[in-house]
């Protein structure tokens, strides 16, 4: 059996009554917008296939906990609409590098690359100064010449 992958703090699976296996994974260098990885595996052994799930952001859930049990609420909704969607059957959480999940919990959204967003335009007000203040020049007493030296002292 193959170890624990170095880059991966947490892990979870939902089996399905359909035999389809659900995960969700939280690994180092995890980005804000793509913190709870997600894929699914169906069959066993050489005859496995996994596919790629949709990633939940870390706005989702506060912990993977938190990530199973809304997604085990959304399949068992799913499950009451129709009788052929799968509803999850068993869940089991493992947390494999206890120090790595606090932390990749604990850090806030800027840190997990999360970008500022504010509004240009107020921005833009706010910092706009005011236009510099040119000095008057009475037109009848100086040429041309001499007025454009003046502006562009």
């Amino acid at each position: 059996m193959a170890g624990i992958p170095k880059n991966l703090a947490a892990k979870a699976r939902l089996k399905l009554s359909d035999g389809t296996e659900f995960y969700i994974e939280v690994r180092k260098g995890s980005r804000f917008c793509n913190f709870y990885a997600t894929y699914t595996a169906q069959g066993r052994g050489r005859k496995r296939v996994v596919t790629a799930g949709m990633p939940r952001h870390r706005g989702y859930a506060d912990g993977i906990e938190e990530a199973v049990e809304k997604i085990a609420a959304a399949l068992n909704e799913n499950g009451k609409r129709s009788q052929h969607a799968p509803r999850p059957v068993n869940t089991k959480i493992w947390i494999h590098r206890k120090r790595l999940y606090r932390k990749l919990i604990s850090m806030r959204p800027d840190e997990l690359g999360l970008t500022r967003v504010s509004n240009g335009l107020a921005e833009y007000l706010r910092r706009q100064q005011s236009p510099p203040v040119l000095p008057s020049i009475p037109l009848g007493h100086t040429t041309m010449e001499k007025r454009w030296k003046i502006l562009t002292r």
